[in-house]
């Protein structure tokens, strides 16, 4: 260790050196007459370091953690005020959609409820148009058939007559005939 001091140095460790006119010199922080001094100039200074450090320095630190300090709780306090209106809104949206759902739903039932009965009376309707118009169609049916029956029994007749040569013709053979084709 000794070595590594005096290559660190470049002083011997016991402190002496040579001067100029050739006498032995001790370094002045090596002198142990000069060490009390020294340590007294030491904690002098440092106390002094600390002092100002402590009177200046440690109350603007200090001043700026507290506003720091401050400032976080003003948030957190903001943040927890906004998250309970946030909660509160989420709530009173949760109620409305509810609501509304609802009211959709009455909606939609009674719209499904109109629909229905007008579907019925619609169709009732449409049944009472459609027998008419069946029974039309029936009636019709009828007329047309009966005058076909007329005409199909009057040719029928002038048929038998011109092939028969016979101007008196059996009228219930005709009949018959045409009773079995027009059922």
């Amino acid at each position: 260790m000794i070595m590594l001091m005096e290559e660190f140095f470049f002083v011997p460790v016991s402190g002496v050196a040579a001067s100029v006119d050739g006498s032995l010199a001790v370094f002045p922080p090596f002198d142990m007459a000069n060490f009390i001094s020294q340590g007294f100039w030491c904690v002098v200074c440092i106390g002094i370091l600390f002092a100002f450090v402590y009177s200046f320095l440690f109350p603007v630190l200090n001043n700026i953690l507290k506003l720091r300090e401050s400032r976080i709780q003003a948030d957190l306090n903001d943040a927890k005020t906004l998250q309970s209106e946030a909660d509160s809104i989420a709530m009173t949206c949760d109620a409305a959609v509810a609501s509304a759902n609802e009211e959709a739903n009455k909606v939609i039932l009674n719209a499904h409820t109109v629909v229905r009965s007008n579907v019925a009376s619609k169709t009732k309707e449409l049944d009472a148009l459609c027998a008419l118009r069946l029974a039309e169609v029936d009636k019709k049916t009828e007329e047309v058939a009966s005058v076909e029956r007329d005409i199909t029994e009057d040719v029928a007749r002038s048929i038998v007559k011109a092939f028969t040569k016979n101007s008196k013709v059996d009228e219930t053979r005709i009949s018959e005939v045409l009773d079995t084709l027009f059922c």
